[in-house]
């Protein structure tokens, strides 16, 4: 898959690269997200110039919230399948984000 990452500090237009990743798998309790849409936010804006709170270790995929559609439920997951269309924002992976690895909120997307 491919995935926008980060690779070191500085303007998003100058360090943001369209990268080749391994497709992600869920652990459990999380779920695999198709990403139809995610914000630019100013919080991804200040990482990409190393000056937001959380710094996460280079390369890495900025993005602060997402909509999209489950694809794969990883083990332990209840009330979520394949197909539904999910609101959520990222949840770092052993304090690192991880292309295409992100949490979805509870909260179900209305009819879109």
């Amino acid at each position: 898959m491919k995935a926008w990452q980060v690779q070191r500090v500085g303007e998003p237009g100058e360090v943001l690269v369209l990268a080749q990743v391994p497709d992600p798998e869920p652990g459990p309790g999380q779920v695999l997200v198709r990403v139809l849409g995610a914000a630019a936010n100013f919080p991804d804006v200040l990482m990409c110039r190393g000056l937001y709170q959380v710094r996460p270790p280079y390369p890495f995929t900025p993005g602060l919230e997402l909509c999209g559609e489950i694809v794969t439920p990883g083990p332990g997951v209840t009330g979520l399948a394949a197909g539904d269309r999910v609101i959520g924002s990222p949840t770092p992976s052993a304090g690192r984000r991880t292309p295409g690895r992100r949490s979805a909120s509870r909260s179900r997307a209305g009819s879109w």
